[in-house]
């Protein structure tokens, strides 16, 4: 799937996102590889938003988060 077929999840809609092609998603950090969807969520311990650098440097291709007022989140489509 190509990420521009995601773009009417919530506010992503007006992000150019392109033709980068999804392979994956997950929201564990250490499984992310090359093309992956990252969901950063906020849990009981953690906080996803905290591992996105991770994601980014592993591979994802966007992140999807809970922030509020965010575009870009370690370099990458938000």
């Amino acid at each position: 799937m190509r990420l521009r077929e995601l773009q009417y999840l919530g506010k992503a809609a007006s992000l150019p996102m392109g033709e980068v092609e999804v392979v994956a998603a997950t929201s564990d950090s250490r499984r992310v590889t090359p093309g992956t969807l990252f969901f950063a969520c906020k849990g009981e311990h953690v906080d996803g938003h905290d591992f996105a650098q991770q994601a980014a440097t592993r591979g994802a291709v966007a992140i999807v988060g809970e922030r509020e007022g965010l575009q870009e989140l370690a370099g990458l489509p938000y």
